[in-house]
C-alpha cells in the first residue's frame, strides 16, 4: 500500500472512479462521465496549495482525494474543498480515512486555515467519516441538487486549524 501524489498515468484509475460515482451514487452532482481530457485539466490544477493524492495498492489505485480552491475570490484563499473517492470494491477498509486524514495533514503543510467539505445529507457514511476526522457539521442546504429525479440536501462539514 503507498498514499501518494497523484501522476498523470494515474488519471484513468481516477476517472474510472470517479465515473463510477458519478453514475452510480449522489456523492457527486455531476450527472454525466468526465472524460480524460477534462480530467487532464483538473490534474493541471492541482499543485500545491491544492494537491490531489491517491492511495495505491499492488498497482491499482483504489481511491484519491484532492483539495480544490473554495471559491475564485482571493478572501477564500487560506480555505479549501475536500473531495475523497474510493474504488467500490475497496470501500470498508480504512482507505477514505486515510486519505482524508492525509488530505487534512496536506493542508495544513500547504498554508489553509480551514478546509470544507459538501456532502450529500443522505450519505451518511461520509458525513459519519467527515466527523472521525475531525470535521464539525456546519449547515444544511436543503434541496440544492436535482440527480436520479430526487431533490437532495448537501451537509456542509468544516475542517479548521488551530490558530
Amino acid at each position: 500500500m503507498e498514499l501518494r501524489a497523484a501522476r498523470e498515468s494515474d488519471l484513468p484509475e481516477i476517472l474510472d472512479i470517479y465515473n463510477h460515482a458519478v453514475a452510480n451514487t449522489t456523492a457527486t452532482f455531476d450527472v454525466g462521465s468526465r472524460t480524460l481530457e477534462v480530467q487532464q485539466v483538473w490534474f493541471r490544477e492541482h499543485v500545491p496549495p491544492h494537491p490531489a493524492i491517491v492511495w495505491e495498492e499492488d498497482g491499482r489505485v483504489l481511491g484519491w482525494a484532492s483539495l480544490s480552491p473554495y471559491h475564485s475570490r482571493c478572501a477564500y484563499r487560506f480555505s479549501a474543498e475536500a473531495s475523497v473517492y474510493v474504488a467500490p470494491d475497496a470501500q470498508g477498509k480504512g482507505i477514505g480515512e486515510a486519505l482524508l486524514r492525509e488530505i487534512v495533514r496536506l493542508g495544513a503543510e500547504n498554508g489553509m486555515h480551514s478546509i470544507i467539505g459538501s456532502i450529500t445529507a443522505e450519505n451518511r457514511a461520509s458525513c459519519a467519516l467527515a466527523e472521525k476526522v475531525g470535521f464539525r457539521k456546519v449547515g444544511t442546504m436543503e434541496e440544492v441538487g436535482y440527480k436520479f429525479d430526487r431533490w437532495l440536501d448537501v451537509a456542509y462539514y468544516q475542517y479548521r486549524y488551530e490558530s
